[in-house]
């Protein structure tokens, strides 16, 4: 995903003024464990873009993910949504 991203910033001249990152539930379908490091991961993934994209303050907004879905089986499914959404609500870029 990193290496398509880059791919299409230089298809469209190099240059980001701003990232919207868009939080998909994948994340919070993980074990607890795995779950975990989505925090790490993310600022890890920011600092690759700044880095590559030679601009060290880009700009990084992202959107949490909402209230848990409620339907049948959605809490063994997603079990790590709360810890996800509440990394997401104290993560700092």
């Amino acid at each position: 995903m990193f290496g398509s991203c880059l791919a299409r910033v230089k298809e469209a001249g190099g240059h980001l003024t701003r990232i919207l990152w868009y939080q998909v539930e994948s994340d919070a379908e993980k074990p607890v464990d795995e779950a975990k490091k989505w925090a790490s991961r993310f600022t890890g993934i920011v600092k690759a873009f700044r880095r590559h994209l030679n601009a060290p303050r880009l700009p990084v907004l992202f959107v949490q993910i909402g209230d848990r879905p409620n339907g049948d089986g959605d809490s063994t499914k997603f079990i790590s949504w709360l810890l996800i959404q509440s990394m997401q609500a104290s993560v700092h870029v």
